[in-house]
């Protein structure tokens, strides 16, 4: 699938595929708080522009999660995605953070929130491949 780069900083690279409906941010470092939560609205922007419901975040270089991140995630972010679509948001982590990435608290936040729980569905990996067949399954 060809990729068409949307947007670079020095914390992440976000590529899209209108076509296939899928978006891939790619955190280049370890970043928290503003710059993380400015380029998550940005991918959320891109996204809704383009109807995309097929995302892939490439957390591997972002070691952990912030708590207040994780709460501004459950409560504003996710409740914000196009909630007439139903997305698919697979996450891949390096072994070393796969421990400390917060997957079963965002999962709890997201059913928590009916109107958020019915349109989106998280996955974790640690294999970028495995991730992306997941997506298109």
């Amino acid at each position: 699938m060809k990729l068409t780069e949307a947007f670079t900083n020095a914390y992440a690279k976000i590529e899209l595929n209108s076509q296939w409906k899928y978006i891939q941010l790619t955190w280049l470092q370890h970043t928290e708080l503003e710059p993380l939560r400015n380029v998550l609205l940005t991918a959320l922007k891109f996204a809704r522009e383009e109807k995309i419901d097929h995302w892939l975040f490439d957390l591997r270089k972002l070691n952990y999660t912030m708590l207040s991140d994780q709460i501004w995630s459950a409560n504003e972010y996710f409740p914000s995605f196009d909630l007439t679509l139903h997305h698919r948001l697979a996450c891949v982590v390096s072994p070393t953070s796969a421990e400390m990435f917060p997957d079963v608290a965002i999962q709890q936040a997201i059913q928590q929130k009916d109107e958020v729980m019915e349109h989106i569905k998280l996955e974790i990996f640690l294999d970028m491949e495995v991730a992306k067949y997941w997506l298109f399954d």
